[in-house]
């Protein structure tokens, strides 16, 4: 009897954790959140004021502007592995398909891996990815 009900417990249990798994869609939101918020308090609070121009607030607007493109090349560049009861995200952030042909390299490329369960994202592996060296 303690089998059953335990077994009963198992299936509730991964059946709710395989229904409240988080969609590609809250991914993308959540990351973009999370990305802006890192954008606007480690990268713009780097930036000096200039002749007068609070340029960290400036960035800080900017980058809150930009969310959706950010939503959309995080929307682009993830793979997701859906294992029922969890996710696995990967994503590769590149900012290279918004710039033109001479600025592409310039800026870092970045990998982000989370797991996705019961609504929530675990963030727990972001590394710079070195750019591909150009054939001459």
């Amino acid at each position: 009897m303690k089998l059953i009900a335990g077994l009963v417990a198992l299936v509730a249990v991964g059946g709710g954790l395989a229904l409240t798994n988080p969609s590609p869609e809250a991914y993308a939101e959540e990351a973009s959140h999370k990305l802006v918020e890192k954008l606007q308090t480690e990268t713009c609070s780097e930036l000096s004021n200039t002749f007068g121009i609070n340029l960290q607030e400036q960035c800080r607007n900017v980058v809150a502007e930009l969310r959706p493109q950010l939503k959309g090349l995080i929307e682009s560049g993830t793979e997701r592995t859906n294992l029922g009861v969890v996710s696995h995200y990967k994503t590769t952030l590149t900012a290279s398909s918004l710039l033109p042909d001479f600025l592409s390299g310039q800026l870092p490329s970045y990998e982000v891996e989370s797991l996705g369960v019961a609504t929530q994202f675990v963030f727990y592996r972001a590394e710079e990815v070195p750019a591909p060296e150009e054939n001459n």
